[in-house]
């Protein structure tokens, strides 16, 4: 694959790629800079994936644009065995007004969810899986796209968003009350 996409989360790599089959890639770090040693590759939540993202804080990987959820998120559970994942949750969105993620940022149980093609970020809290809610929705912004990518800052009150469309504006969003965000907070 000409893509993958690489996150962290304790003394362990995880891998994922939106081409081939290879599913997750598990990769030991503990003998960095001498040695890194692939643990594991399964395909029991995914063949591929476009982006992966975890929320190191409740140890759990989301995978966004699977093969297995193409219209929502993967969600693994870290905790348990970081080396050896089982748990995990297949989560549709498209019932919840969301559908095909192309990229997805989480902290603290909080999906900020880029619903490309719908020139919309949802944001879902996962904190009480399986079960989840919609917690806030950006759309009808000024000079939508296809809705990228998203990233908080640092204090978690401003998410900066972009749209994959030529020559359009990096939004940046009030997210303090995300149930009430408006044009105004963009």
């Amino acid at each position: 694959s000409l893509w993958r996409d690489f996150k962290t989360y304790g003394n362990y790599a995880y891998a994922a790629a939106d081409e081939g089959t290879s599913g997750l890639l598990i990769f030991d770090l503990s003998q960095v800079p001498n040695s890194v040693t692939m643990v594991k590759q399964t395909t029991s939540f995914w063949t591929r994936t476009h982006n992966i993202f975890i929320d190191e804080l409740n140890g759990k990987l989301y995978a966004a644009g699977s093969s297995l959820v193409s219209n929502g998120l993967m969600i693994v559970d870290l905790t348990s065995n970081p080396a050896d994942p089982v748990t995990f949750w297949a989560v549709p969105l498209n019932g919840s007004g969301g559908g095909y993620v192309h990229d997805v940022y989480v902290r603290d149980n909080i999906a900020y969810c880029s619903h490309g093609s719908l020139s919309k970020l949802q944001m879902y809290d996962f904190s009480a899986l399986p079960s989840f809610s919609v917690v806030g929705s950006i759309e009808n912004y000024p000079d939508p796209g296809y809705n990228h990518s998203s990233w908080l800052n640092d204090d978690g009150n401003y998410l900066v968003m972009c749209d994959e469309t030529h020559g359009s504006d990096v939004k940046l969003v009030d997210v303090s009350d995300p149930m009430n965000i408006s044009n105004d907070d963009i």
